[in-house]
């Protein structure tokens, strides 16, 4: 569901986000809505967001490095990772 919000936000802001926007190929409604999708969850607010979630959505968290021990992998050894499958795949 989609709301609309007003914001009261200096003309020269707005100038700006407009033309960001428009570098970007998309409004400012969606450039506002991508940035605050990447800020990062208040304290407190990410354990109550995951008990919202669906019971299967619930039970993937963590699935992938379930004990923390592995960093998130890079764009490029995601990328290298999948050249190599590929690559046996296609032998």
């Amino acid at each position: 569901m989609q709301t609309k919000l007003t914001l009261r936000i200096d003309d020269a802001l707005i100038e700006k986000a407009k033309r960001l926007a428009t570098a970007k190929g998309m409004s400012v409604s969606k450039m506002v809505a991508r940035l605050l999708e990447v800020m990062p969850e208040p304290e407190g607010q990410k354990e109550n967001r995951e008990k919202d979630l669906e019971l299967w959505t619930q039970s993937l968290i963590g699935i992938l490095n379930p004990d923390r021990t592995n960093p998130p992998l890079t764009d490029e050894q995601v990328k290298e990772q999948y050249y190599r499958y590929l690559e046996e795949k296609h032998r």
